[in-house]
């Protein structure tokens, strides 16, 4: 899981649609899963969740673009945006097996290890 926390907001910022977060992406298995929240940290370091998106990638492409669900948020001025990043949000989400085979049927487990590669990853917000 990797966790991304920007700086203090120097005034309110309203979002309304879907965020979406595109993060150049690899993994040492091609049969992986993407789940991305965003949230709003307080001045007193409170995190709430705002809106959240997943992927399942069965070819794990370079570039992965997650459309996270339609939101309508003021993040709060001296608030912060924090980016979550993981390979799995299990129980909200099926598990994925990390092979090929049925997720109600297949009966191998393969690990994963992924890594988000930060140059052209980015969060985008339809701010308005």
């Amino acid at each position: 899981m990797l966790c991304f926390t920007g700086a203090p907001l120097t005034h309110d910022l309203c979002v309304h649609g879907n965020p979406v977060v595109e993060l150049v992406h690899s993994s040492d298995n091609p049969y992986v899963d993407v789940f991305v929240r965003v949230s709003e940290v307080d001045a007193k370091g409170r995190s709430r969740n705002v809106s959240d998106g997943y992927r399942r990638l069965g070819d794990a492409p370079e570039l992965v673009r997650v459309e996270l669900d339609a939101i309508a948020h003021r993040f709060r001025a001296d608030s912060r945006i924090r980016v979550l990043i993981a390979g799995s949000w299990f129980p909200r989400y099926a598990r994925n097996l990390g092979t090929p085979e049925p997720i109600l049927t297949g009966r191998q487990l393969k690990p994963a290890t992924h890594a988000v590669h930060f140059g052209r990853s980015r969060l985008l917000l339809p701010v308005g």
